[in-house]
């Protein structure tokens, strides 16, 4: 399972989850769309950036919640 140890072991965890959430959702935009968020992570506002956080972290307290453990992925 996800749980809190497993994020503290993985200090980026959140942050990668957080990122990749960003950059789904700015695939799944039309392209003229013109929304403040649609920007790269790298210049996405704080508030934005803490918002697909949240989003994260609420992933992994339902992966949690199922019974899933996070393990690094081996190279």
């Amino acid at each position: 399972m996800c749980s809190r140890s497993d994020r503290e072991m993985h200090p980026s965890l959140i942050d990668d989850l957080a990122r990749m959430t960003h950059e789904d959702w700015l695939r799944a935009q039309p392209a003229d769309a013109a929304k403040p968020a649609m920007v790269p992570w790298e210049e996405l506002p704080e508030e934005y950036r803490e918002s697909n956080r949240a989003q994260a972290r609420d992933m992994l307290r339902k992966l949690d919640v199922m019974g899933y453990r996070c393990v690094p992925q081996e190279a």
